[in-house]
């Protein structure tokens, strides 16, 4: 049962609503991590660090002047091992470059050790925000709208594998200070049990939402981002878009076959039929299979 937490400005944060986990911003440029981030660190009694304020100190020397010096493999590195040792130490609201959460090293260690939120901004707030900002080395190349676009495309799938995503406005940034509490106060994460057999193995993940939140929970264990999808046509015409959409957050390709419904369906001729229309359509290996069912 998630907890109900009306959060107000003036508020006290429960000490315990993080579980001991630090808090992990992600997003792009001018999407308010830094602002946001030491709102929250004050709200909830812990210490603010900067990703990149910390790679500087580290490095000696300023972002633009790694870019320059080493190029942006250098950077990311560097950048990997400072978040590494910060997510290592005691608990604490973490603000990431725009880059770092789309390193697959960066993004298994935030899920163990963080709790995560995509603070999602529209392109023209992010455009507006980074105006006069040329001393970014991901903006210093041309018009600022079209590389924003651009890092959005690429980025949205990998930053909606955060735990949370809170959408941000132009708004005051106390307002989204509670948006984020409030979501960090109603997070009920899913439980994992899993499930051993003398043949296999697997895990069932039991929980609210899931359905949206599928793409985010399927895509660090799939070595493809493709999935079919069997479902019959009662659950389908329920259920299908949501588990759709909530494939595609991620970028996860997926198609659909449908059976008839009832036990008619759950038949071993069924399944052969369901097998058929895989190899007509050319599933490839590693390609996710999830049946929709009731239950």
């Amino acid at each position: 049962m998630s907890r109900n937490i009306a959060v107000q400005p003036d508020a006290a944060i429960p000490p315990d609503i993080l579980a001991g986990r630090s808090l992990v911003l992600v997003g792009l440029m001018g999407a308010g991590k830094t602002s946001i981030g030491r709102r929250l660190a004050a709200r909830l009694g812990l210490p603010f660090k900067d990703a990149d304020a910390e790679i500087e100190e580290a490095a000696g020397c300023t972002v633009p002047e790694i870019f320059a010096r080493f190029g942006e493999q250098a950077f990311r590195d560097g950048e990997r091992r400072v978040i590494r040792r910060l997510l290592s130490g005691s608990p604490l609201v973490l603000a990431f470059g725009g880059g770092a959460f789309l390193d697959p090293e960066t993004r298994a260690l935030t899920r163990r050790a963080a709790l995560s939120i995509w603070l999602r901004a529209p392109l023209p707030v992010l455009v507006r925000r980074v105006a006069g900002r040329d001393h970014r080395p991901l903006l210093a190349a041309g018009d600022h709208a079209t590389i924003l676009e651009r890092l959005l495309i690429q980025r949205s799938p990998i930053y909606a594998e955060a735990d949370l995503i809170v959408d941000c406005t132009d708004e005051t940034p106390e307002t989204t200070t509670n948006r984020v509490l409030r979501a960090i106060a109603d997070w009920n994460p899913p439980q994992c049990l899993d499930v051993s057999l003398p043949s296999t193995s697997y895990q069932v993940v039991i929980g609210n939402g899931l359905l949206e939140h599928a793409g985010a929970l399927l895509a660090p264990v799939l070595p493809q981002k493709r999935a079919v999808i069997i479902t019959d046509e009662s659950v389908g015409s329920l259920h299908l878009p949501a588990l759709r959409d909530g494939l595609a957050q991620t970028g996860i390709a997926n198609a659909v076959i449908t059976v008839p419904p009832g036990e008619a369906s759950k038949s071993l001729h069924s399944w052969e039929n369901v097998v058929g229309q895989l190899l007509d359509q050319r599933v490839e290996r590693r390609t996710a299979i999830i049946a929709l069912a009731e239950g």
